[in-house]
């Protein structure tokens, strides 16, 4: 029991990982630096202390030495919002820490940490966060300060203010399915005299069945299916043979011989083969862009970009969005930020990680004048940079976006 007892005194009652030389105790609990201890002295000053009830030290060490000023800027905080009205704003932050129960049951009780926050909704699969406050009684930056207190710190990039690769229901798509399924129904519904035998009783409706299974089968083939037609077309342009030019084949044939059978009066053809294959491509189509938008890795080079940069301006620091620099800026790299625009080491010492531009861990060193390239970052003390291309016509941008870097 005593063993038992030594071992649960050496875990840190937030994070679980090991108590080292300093071992900091509150309540009776051991904790193994003051960001866990901060915590847990923020939940239990709110009676949030049920957290623990949910999963054994369910929470994460802290470790940030992040800056905030750049989310006071009013350009900054509109391209990030959701939504915002005279008293409300939504903001959805992604949050890598998210794990367990614990952490959907403390996001989801925010506002008795701050009753300026009136409502927070999880989504466990995407790890994201949306949260709805009133922003005259709480900033997004403090909003952002709270969440890392609780050690829960957003992943605010480049890309969470770059709206046009967001995923968006793909209302064309949905419209095809729609069309193709109301089609198939129909076609259906004429076929039963056929399935069962029928037809041959009335032999005047049998005709009229016919043509209007063709009928339905017309609007399935040059709508629903014009993307199968076209990206045939496309791959035989460029000489070789995708996956759908068979299905194209298919689709024309089987148009084709219903086509056939109805004018001359050869039989009911295979409209509804063709609608119901039509159908099932598309719904397959469908289910698989939900999947990929679970699984797929659709970041490029701006999700690893931080979303502003602190910038020197009459000698004084002023937090500045990327996408808003310009040639002749003079920007201030800390140690561990990443330089975001190709630019000409004016000022410091520069010792650069480049591991994510050319793969190499070994730091690089650069002197006065020196050109350093976007993507790489700072491992030494502040370096006073002067940017002279921006961030979109940056080297790393140029790499990220050739056709053989793509997936």
């Amino acid at each position: 029991m005593q063993q038992q007892k030594i071992i649960e005194a050496s875990l840190c009652y937030h994070c679980g990982e090991e108590v080292g030389a300093l071992d900091l105790i509150v309540d009776d609990k051991h904790f193994c630096c003051a960001g866990c201890k901060g915590v847990y002295q923020i939940l239990a000053s709110n009676n949030m202390c049920a957290y623990y009830a949910y999963n054994d030290t369910p929470g994460k060490r802290l470790d940030h030495n992040t800056h905030y000023e750049y989310l006071d800027e009013p350009n900054i905080i509109k391209q990030l919002l959701n939504y915002q009205d005279e008293n409300s704003s939504i903001v959805t932050f992604y949050i890598p820490a998210i794990h367990c129960s614990s952490c959907i049951w403390l996001l989801e009780h925010l506002y008795k940490i701050d009753a300026a926050i009136f409502n927070s909704r999880i989504d466990f699969l995407k790890k994201e966060v949306s949260i709805s406050f009133k922003h005259q009684q709480i900033s997004l930056r403090k909003l952002v300060e709270t969440l890392v207190q609780i050690g829960y710190e957003p992943a605010i990039n480049l890309q969470d203010v770059v709206k046009e690769n967001s995923k968006a229901v793909n209302k064309s798509l949905i419209l095809k399915i729609a069309v193709a399924g109301f089609c198939m129904g129909n076609v259906m519904l004429f076929s039963f005299p056929e399935y069962f035998g029928l037809s041959d009783l009335e032999p005047q409706f049998k005709a009229l069945f016919a043509w209007l299974n063709l009928a339905f089968s017309i609007p399935v083939v040059l709508f629903c299916a014009k993307d199968y037609f076209l990206s045939a077309y496309a791959s035989l342009k460029h000489k070789h043979i995708n996956l759908d030019t068979p299905l194209a084949l298919i689709i024309a044939v089987l148009f084709l011989r219903t086509a056939y059978s109805v004018i001359f009066n050869d039989g009911v053809g295979f409209a509804d083969t063709l609608t119901g294959l039509v159908f099932l491509l598309l719904m397959g189509k469908w289910v698989k862009q939900r999947t990929y938008h679970h699984i797929s890795f659709d970041r490029d080079y701006r999700s690893y970009f931080p979303i502003a940069i602190t910038t020197l301006q009459n000698g004084k620091e002023k937090p500045k969005a990327i996408n808003e620099l310009a040639i002749g800026d003079r920007l201030w790299i800390r140690n561990g930020e990443l330089v975001p625009a190709d630019s000409i080491l004016m000022k410091g010492d520069a010792w650069l990680d480049m591991s994510f531009v050319t793969g190499e861990t070994e730091p690089q060193h650069k002197v006065l004048g020196e050109i350093i390239y976007a993507g790489g970052k700072q491992m030494g003390e502040g370096i006073e940079i002067e940017v002279v291309k921006n961030a979109s016509q940056s080297y790393l941008t140029s790499l990220w976006n050739k056709e053989n870097y793509k997936f």
